[in-house]
């Protein structure tokens, strides 16, 4: 049923996309340090987002992991060896609530993600050269900046971690290239011949 779903919302996305004839955005050349330092800002807001939710969920879900841990404890600690299937019971519940403590972690994180670009961070405007706007339907405006929101919400909930990976991927890639180009413009020029004169010399 999602699959279906996710096919229609994105057959939905590319007809409206072909019948309201967006007008198309220049982006602007962007260099190496540049988008370094976009990723690095995600990642420092990531990271304080990441801070701030750890108080938030541990605050809220703590108490029931600790019950759930006190109750395995005292469960072992019985003078009767606990049966098998109350070990795997108590193991099982341990196991749902760790599961349902991260799912809430991850939608309060994209939803704080969302909030944090509502209010003026964005990722894909960045891109774009000044006054690129100009002449926009209000339509595509409003669009594009809805499009904008969810990823760069997105791109702050998946983690610091993810964006720090991005951020040293690019900055390897970065200086290999450089090197490279260092090392081909070091290399020693091949002496060419000089040409050989028409007709094989002087005539005596």
């Amino acid at each position: 049923m999602s699959n279906r779903l996710l096919i229609l919302f994105t057959l939905v996305t590319m007809g409206l996309a072909v019948s309201l004839a967006p007008t198309p955005l220049p982006l602007r050349p962007i260099s190496g340090p540049e988008f370094v330092d976009l990723l690095s800002a995600l990642f420092i807001i990531s990271l304080v987002m990441e801070r701030a939710l750890e108080v938030f969920v541990n605050t809220w879900r703590e108490p029931g992991s600790a019950a759930l841990k006190l109750r395995y404890e005292q469960l072992k600690k019985r003078r009767r060896p606990p049966e098998p299937a109350e070990i795997e019971k108590i193991e099982e519940e341990r196991q749902v609530y760790r599961t349902q403590t991260q799912v809430i972690a991850l939608r309060v994180s994209f939803a704080l993600g969302i909030v944090v670009s509502a209010v003026g961070i964005r990722t894909l405007e960045g891109l774009l050269l000044a006054g690129a706007f100009a002449g926009v339907a209000t339509s595509q405006l409003v669009a594009f900046r809805l499009v904008d929101i969810l990823l760069t919400g997105g791109v702050i909930a998946g983690g610091s971690d993810a964006i720090h990976k991005v951020i040293n991927v690019f900055t390897s890639f970065m200086d290999a290239t450089a090197a490279r180009t260092k090392a081909l413009s070091a290399a020693p020029l091949v002496a060419q011949p000089p040409p050989s004169e028409a007709g094989g010399g002087e005539l005596g």
